[in-house]
């Protein structure tokens, strides 16, 4: 939440503390690659059925020319879900195998701040539920793409923030809850 950035990294390179281009407060997350293994930031969690997200993203330099994971839900092994940005300039939600695309698209260039929140529920089959919503302003609007076919059936007890392309991606105020997180986040 701006404060500080001090949990075990692993990759190929480090994420660092960025000042020059905070998204909130004096301080963000800057993520950055150097080959094709990502720079990560994680958290282990206690097992839950429903995760409900909000980031601050911004791009250093706009669109992936392929998908870019940039936060995963794991069960302590596998990715169970996660949003990805993909060569459209969309983000894209997973729940297992299956996915939605925002409607809302990162530009070309160097993109200006994104609010981001999500949620994520596990099923029994082909019955999880998932949805996102992208926006460049910090009041929630509505789901811009929903479903209800996700494949995942274990509990999230992971989560992941990362990059994999050489541009680099800066995170702040990255929230988790049990329940919804809420319409405003500051």
């Amino acid at each position: 939440n701006s404060d500080s950035w001090d949990k075990t990294l692993g990759g190929d390179t480090p994420a660092n503390v960025d000042y020059g281009t905070a998204l909130r407060g004096d301080e963000s997350l800057l993520i950055t690659s150097v080959s094709n293994t990502a720079g990560i930031i994680a958290a282990t969690i206690s097992g839950q059925d429903t995760i409900y997200g909000f980031f601050r993203f911004k791009t250093a330099d706009g669109k992936p020319s392929n998908t870019n994971d940039i936060l995963i839900l794991s069960d302590g092994s596998n990715s169970i879900g996660r949003v990805s940005q993909i060569a459209t300039g969309k983000l894209r939600m997973y729940n297992g195998t299956t996915y939605v695309d925002s409607t809302t698209t990162l530009d070309d260039g160097a993109s200006g701040t994104f609010y981001v929140w999500f949620y994520w529920t596990k099923g029994t089959g082909a019955n999880g539920t998932m949805g996102i919503e992208v926006n460049t302003a910090r009041t929630f609007e509505a789901w811009e793409a929903e479903d209800t076919d996700g494949t995942a059936t274990t509990q999230v007890t992971g989560i992941q923030a990362k990059d994999r392309y050489a541009g680099g991606v800066v995170f702040d105020q990255i929230l988790m809850k049990t329940s919804a997180i809420g319409a405003v986040c500051e």
